[in-house]
């Protein structure tokens, strides 16, 4: 004897959060249905862990030794918290880059000026091409980080100041500028110990 399951219903984005508040496991909010957040590999992890400690790193030191108006202090985010990336589209990025807005009262950031996704088997199409699809409407978002945690290769998304979206691949080694906080990150710092 086989076991139904019921349909799942569309939520709304407070019914999502209530289900989510209690959920063993995670879930992304699609359309208006939740779907599991998938598990990570030791790899993915540390590849999320170096981005963040790095971005965390320098967002100190420009906090501490600059006072560029143009670059202001940002809030440097991972796996736990939730982007409204559209008006039903709710991710849990991997790292999540905030300079500006303030969460909303639901705990829910809507204003990332970086966001960065490390592929997981079997689901790279949703990190290269479904969440590239809500990101990029973002009005806050300047760049769109796409990480390869088997080899070394990252896709890089950057919105000009005219609004025009840059498409670039770097491999191997080398660095490249990120636009908040204001700096570099080397694949190098990236791939450490990987």
């Amino acid at each position: 004897m086989s076991q139904s399951t019921a349909p799942q219903r569309q939520l709304t984005i407070e019914q999502y959060l209530e289900l989510e508040h209690d959920a063993p496991i995670r879930h992304d909010l699609v359309g208006g249905f939740r779907h599991p957040v998938p598990e990570t590999s030791p790899r993915h992890d540390r590849i999320v862990d170096n981005i963040y400690r790095t971005l965390v790193e320098t967002a100190e030191w420009l906090a501490e030794n600059t006072e560029d108006t143009d670059n202001p202090p940002c809030r440097i985010m991972t796996r736990t918290v939730n982007l409204l990336a559209f008006m039903d589209a709710v991710y849990y990025p991997d790292v999540m880059v905030v300079c500006a807005a303030e969460p909303d009262e639901h705990g829910i950031e809507h204003a990332p000026c970086l966001l960065v996704e490390v592929m997981t088997p079997g689901h790279e199409t949703i990190d290269q091409m479904e969440k590239w699809g809500a990101y990029n409407r973002i009005p806050s978002l300047r760049m769109y980080l796409v990480v390869d945690p088997d080899r070394r290769r990252v896709e890089r998304h950057l919105r000009t100041s005219k609004g025009v979206w840059l498409h670039a691949v770097d491999v191997d080694d080398g660095e490249f500028s990120i636009p908040c906080p204001r700096s570099y990150l080397r694949l190098d710092e990236i791939y450490e110990g990987v």
